[in-house]
Protein backbone atom coordinates (compact mmCIF):
# COMPACT_ATOMS: atom_id res chain seq x y z
CA UNK A 1 0.00 0.00 0.00
CA UNK A 2 1.40 3.46 -0.58
CA UNK A 3 0.10 6.53 0.77
CA UNK A 4 0.80 9.90 -0.61
CA UNK A 5 -0.39 12.70 1.39
CA UNK A 6 -0.65 16.44 0.56
CA UNK A 7 -0.57 19.40 2.59
CA UNK A 8 -2.76 21.43 0.86
CA UNK A 9 -3.53 24.91 2.01
CA UNK A 10 -4.92 24.41 5.56
CA UNK A 11 -2.91 24.88 9.14
CA UNK A 12 -1.31 21.32 10.58
CA UNK A 13 -0.76 21.29 14.49
CA UNK A 14 0.48 18.48 16.53
CA UNK A 15 -2.27 15.60 17.15
CA UNK A 16 -4.17 16.30 14.27
CA UNK A 17 -4.42 12.67 13.43
CA UNK A 18 -4.33 10.77 16.62
CA UNK A 19 -8.42 10.41 16.71
CA UNK A 20 -8.38 8.17 13.40
CA UNK A 21 -4.69 6.61 14.28
CA UNK A 22 -7.15 5.28 17.57
CA UNK A 23 -10.11 3.85 15.62
CA UNK A 24 -8.81 2.78 12.58
CA UNK A 25 -6.68 -0.76 13.09
CA UNK A 26 -5.66 -0.15 9.09
CA UNK A 27 -4.37 3.21 10.51
CA UNK A 28 -2.25 2.06 12.92
CA UNK A 29 -1.12 -0.61 11.19
CA UNK A 30 0.25 1.78 8.63
CA UNK A 31 1.46 5.16 9.93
Amino acid sequence: MTTIVFPGQGSQNIGMGKDFNDNFKIAKNNL
